[in-house]
Formats: C-alpha cells, sequence, structure tokens
C-alpha cells in the first residue's frame, strides 16, 4: 500500500510528523466493501430521508444523521436522546471534554462512560495521560458538578496489542449491546479522540457492537489512527464520522477566536469579554473559587481548569500552528455535530483506514465556527451546571433511617443459618485447628532448618510445642 502525504492546515503543517500509510502494510484484516461491513451508510431504505445528507426537511439545516439529529426546534428544550462514550488519550490537550461534562451536568445529555485511553501512536503507555482524566474528574466533583450524570473515567488500552479484557472494553460492549437491545432505533455515539485500541479491542471481544454505534473520530488518518490495526477494525467496520486538520483553525490572538470563547484582548494572558464572564462564575456562585474553570496550572498534563487551559491554547496546541498562534476549536469534538448539524456544511463519503467514512473536508469558515460556539459556550458558562445536579434545586438530604443504627461488639456476632453457621462451625472445628497443627510443625522445625545444633534444636523445638499446647 502506497504511503499518502497529508498535508494541510493553513500552509503550516509538518508533513514529515504526518507521513502515515492509508491501510498498514502488514494488517491481516479481511477488506471489506460497506455493505458487508457495520460501516454501511445506505440501511435506511427511505430515499427522502436516507442514512445521511443534509438540509432534509424538518430538521436542522447542516448535516441529517438518521437515528441521531433531533427534529428541528428540539434542541436544547429536550436533551439529545442518544447516549455518549467518551474516549480520549488524554483529558489536557483539548476543551471537549470539558463541555460534554457541562452538559451532562446540565442533563442536556446522557455521558455514559468517560474512557482513558492513554497510549501515543506506538502504543506506549503514558502515565501522566492516564492521570489527566482522574485530574479533569476530581475537578468536576470539586465545582459541584453532577456525579450522577459525570462518570468517573475507566481505563481502556494500556499498550500496543488488543486488551479486551480492560475495564473500558467491557464497558463499551456491555453499554452498547443493553442500549441497543432497548433502543434499536437509536446508536450509541462514540466521541474518539485518541487511538482507538479500546474500542478495537472491543470489537474483538463482541463483533456484534459494530452496527451499534456511530464513531465521530477525529484524525483517525493521522496522529489518532498511527495504531493502525485498531483504527482499520473502526473505520472498516463501524459507522464513522469523522474530520482532520481542517476541523483546527488557526488563531494568532485569543480576540480572533470564533468558536471557542472569545477575548476582547490581543494578549493571551488578559481576560475580558467571554473569558471574564467564565472568570465570574464563581462571583454568581458565591464561593471563592470554581475549580472546573480557574484551578491553577502545575504542568503540562495537569494544566488546570477550562480557563486556564484557554490561556494556554497557544502553547499546547500539539503543535498545529506557528508558535505563538492557538486553536479556535474544540480539537477532538466533532461529536457537537449530533445536536449542532451546522457544523458540518459539506462532507463526502471518503476512504479512511479502508473504510467509508463520512468526511468533513474543508476549513470551517466563520459560519461553522459560530455553530461550534453556539453548541458549546451556552452550557459551559451555565451556572446551573456547577449547582448540585446541574439544577437550582439542591439535593435533598438523605432521610434518617427507621430505626437507629446501634454498634455490636464482634464477638457478639453469630450466625444461626443454614448456610453461613454450618461454615463457621466447620472453619471452627476443623479447618483452623487443622491449619494451627500445620503451622505449629513448620515453625518447630524452624530451628533444625536455620541451622542450630542438634541438641539446641531439639530443646528449642520441646519449648514451642510445651508453649503453643
Amino acid at each position: 500500500m502506497e504511503n499518502v502525504v497529508l498535508v494541510g492546515g493553513y500552509g503550516t503543517w509538518r508533513t514529515d510528523e504526518f507521513a502515515v500509510a492509508a491501510v498498514s502494510e502488514d494488517s491481516k484484516l479481511p477488506r471489506r466493501t460497506a455493505l458487508e461491513a457495520g460501516n454501511d451508510w445506505s440501511k435506511n431504505p427511505d430515499p427522502v430521508i436516507g442514512d445521511w445528507g443534509f438540509d432534509r426537511p424538518g430538521f436542522p439545516k447542516g448535516l441529517y444523521i438518521h437515528g441521531v439529529t433531533m427534529l428541528d426546534g428540539h434542541f436544547p428544550a429536550k436533551p439529545l436522546p442518544n447516549p455518549i462514550i467518551y474516549d480520549n488519550d488524554e483529558y489536557a490537550d483539548v476543551l471537549d471534554d470539558d463541555v460534554l461534562c457541562a452538559m451532562a451536568s446540565l442533563g442536556k445529555l446522557t455521558l455514559a462512560v468517560q474512557i482513558i485511553t492513554p497510549i501515543d501512536p506506538k502504543g506506549v503507555f503514558k502515565q501522566s495521560w492516564q492521570d489527566s482524566a482522574f485530574w479533569h474528574y476530581d475537578r468536576c466533583a470539586r465545582s459541584g458538578m453532577s456525579l450522577e450524570r459525570i462518570p468517573e473515567p475507566l481505563i481502556g488500552s494500556t499498550g500496543a496489542r488488543p486488551d479486551p479484557n480492560s475495564p473500558g472494553a467491557n464497558a463499551y460492549v456491555d453499554l452498547i449491546l443493553a442500549w441497543h437491545a432497548k433502543h434499536p432505533d437509536r446508536p450509541l455515539l462514540v466521541a474518539m479522540g485518541g487511538q482507538s485500541a479500546t474500542l478495537a479491542s472491543a470489537y474483538q471481544r463482541n463483533p456484534a457492537i459494530a452496527d451499534k454505534v456511530i464513531v465521530f473520530y477525529v484524525s483517525a488518518n493521522a496522529y489518532n489512527g498511527q495504531l493502525a490495526w485498531a483504527s482499520e477494525i473502526v473505520c472498516q467496520n463501524m459507522r464513522v464520522v469523522h474530520a482532520f486538520h481542517y476541523w483546527w483553525p488557526e488563531v494568532g490572538s485569543p480576540n480572533q477566536l470564533q468558536a471557542l470563547p472569545k477575548n476582547d484582548s490581543e494578549d493571551w494572558n488578559d481576560v475580558s469579554g467571554e473569558w471574564a464572564v467564565l472568570a465570574n462564575l464563581k462571583n454568581v456562585l458565591g464561593r471563592p473559587s470554581l475549580p472546573f474553570m480557574d484551578d491553577p496550572y502545575k504542568d503540562k498534563f495537569n494544566c488546570g481548569g477550562f480557563l486556564e487551559r484557554l490561556k494556554r491554547n497557544h502553547q499546547y496546541n500539539g503543535g498545529h500552528h506557528h508558535k505563538g498562534s492557538g486553536d479556535d476549536a474544540y480539537s477532538d469534538g466533532n461529536i457537537f455535530v449530533a445536536w449542532q448539524p451546522a457544523m458540518y456544511r459539506k462532507a463526502l463519503l471518503r476512504t479512511v483506514r479502508g473504510g467509508q467514512v463520512i468526511d468533513h473536508e474543508y476549513h470551517l469558515d466563520w459560519l461553522d465556527r459560530r455553530a461550534i460556539h453556539a453548541a458549546s459556550y451556552p452550557f459551559i458558562s451555565n451556572p446551573d451546571a456547577y449547582r448540585q445536579d446541574g439544577s437550582r434545586t439542591p439535593r435533598p438530604a438523605a432521610a434518617a433511617p427507621a430505626h437507629p443504627l446501634q454498634f455490636v461488639s464482634f464477638p457478639a456476632v453469630t450466625f444461626h443459618d443454614d448456610l453461613w453457621g454450618p461454615v463457621v462451625e466447620r472453619n471452627r472445628t476443623v479447618t483452623i485447628p487443622h491449619m494451627l497443627k500445620l503451622s505449629t510443625l513448620v515453625l518447630g522445625a524452624l530451628p533444625r532448618m536455620i541451622g542450630f545444633p542438634p541438641l539446641l534444636a531439639a530443646a528449642t523445638q520441646k519449648l514451642f510445642f510445651w508453649r503453643t499446647r
């Protein structure tokens, strides 16, 4: 298979870093057509609607995806009905995980599980990447967000090889199949922002998940797809909505931001405009701090809250652009199109990693970027996202038990049932005496084993047995 050099951005990509094989040379995966695999985009027989398209009657302008796109005017009055699995390699270099958690806290979407797949394109485990997911979750917990709606991260694949038994892979299989059994018309959605090893491992565990999900995947044909066995499984067997380097517009100063919250200043360290609104949330809530927004910078992989990372956008944008420039993007957040179809105004079916994917293949203009802003800023800036349970109503206090609990000493606990009673009695009369006898013989022989003179060993052994009777 020929290598293809992916050149893009605004003429600023370092192409030597992104020269990748379209499909790996050593892949043993069977080549399938779209109609043979789970990534068939032509299952819906209605020719007026179809599985995907643009500007469908009764739906918002933009990309329509059957079973996902809500009727015009339904969102945000009604929450997105499809659950989301968020899977990324680290939680510090992007801001889309923050938006999803804010929306989940508000009840605008269901975040089924968060998965951390902390490996680089060579499959090398990164402890700091794994830690970043739990630092992020901790910030949510300390900010009054609803932990009933924001699940604690699960660890997925931590190496280059498939791992069908990881907690993340198990969660994929269980959640996808359980949801499909109840809602076959609404596929579960996956937001993929790193190597797709955990999802591909889940497919190897149970291939039946393939046609029951839609994967929103950024950079499958470059950085996030370089673990080729995994990205090939996903792109060849599942329906994928894809975006590449066009997704990361370059800005030279924060007052040029349109997708991300906008600052009125040219200084990345200044706080004005919408940044000032975010900074003021703690005052609106009557708190000394809001960790989700203003946790201080510690290091590159625990780089603080949402606002702190906005300030450092020009420093840690993955090398996408010139030094000092930043991304105007939720870099792994093309899943926002699920509730904001206007983000995609053009797309095409294109072969990526051997499978047919819906690909966003043009530079984001101001209309697209403002659509992204409309899909994110109202939720991240809503004070209710940081009130307990994501609402104005505090969580009710736990009811006192009907019968007050009293301490019972250990010797007073007895069993009188048919299961544990006989087990406890057998342990007391048979198992424990037998183990004591064995340990006495072993310990009694210890002086001889460690080299005591025979007479001294015999005397010590007799003394030991006399003391243990």
